[in-house]
């Protein structure tokens, strides 16, 4: 399979980027994604307080059981994808320690991670399954305040957890309580 990445120069200044595949012997390129790329300064968000978010996650799953969860699901994330060290919730939010011991070496945000977080979104599987699966389809926007390290806490916020589409608000940030990313 080939992948192909474009950037092409928009409206504004703005970059573009656009990433395709194309399985071998075909001529027929797929499109995975798109995303527009802005530079702008943006205000470095207020620390968050863990402690208090841990309070409001008053419901703890254990990483293991988590994840046998997801693969009796048919989603077998190997050891390096298991990012997920501690995980609580309540009914509208979801908290989580996320480390990688993968080489984080050229990322702003390792891959691993990033997915550790998305992971936390399917904490409601242990406790209501209804046989549905939702898995991410749009990032609305990313904003990351400079290169993540490899230990983060993870804290998402359901705006609409029930129906067909559901979203979520994301915040990684470190022990401290510095913001580390956003995504919406």
């Amino acid at each position: 399979t080939a992948l192909q990445t474009v950037v092409r120069s928009g409206d504004q200044g703005h970059l573009s980027m656009e990433s395709f595949s194309c399985p071998a012997g075909s001529n027929h390129w797929t499109r995975h994604f798109t995303a527009k790329l802005i530079s702008e300064v943006e205000e470095h968000p207020i620390a968050v307080d863990r402690e208090a978010l841990e309070k409001e996650c008053d419901q703890v799953a254990e990483p293991s059981a988590f994840y046998r969860k997801m693969q009796e699901v048919g989603l077998n994330y190997g050891p390096d994808f298991q990012t997920i060290q501690k995980l609580s919730y309540s009914k509208s939010e979801v908290l989580a320690h996320l480390k990688t011991n993968s080489d984080i070496r050229g990322f702003f945000i390792a891959p691993t991670l990033l997915d550790g977080a998305l992971h936390c979104l399917a904490v409601g599987l242990l406790q209501e399954d209804d046989g549905n699966l939702f898995l991410p389809v749009e990032i609305g926007s990313f904003h990351c305040f400079g290169s993540v390290e490899n230990e983060v806490w993870c804290h998402a916020q359901w705006l609409q957890s029930d129906g067909n589409l559901r979203t979520a608000n994301l915040t990684l940030f470190y022990e401290s309580g510095e913001v580390a990313a956003k995504i919406q």
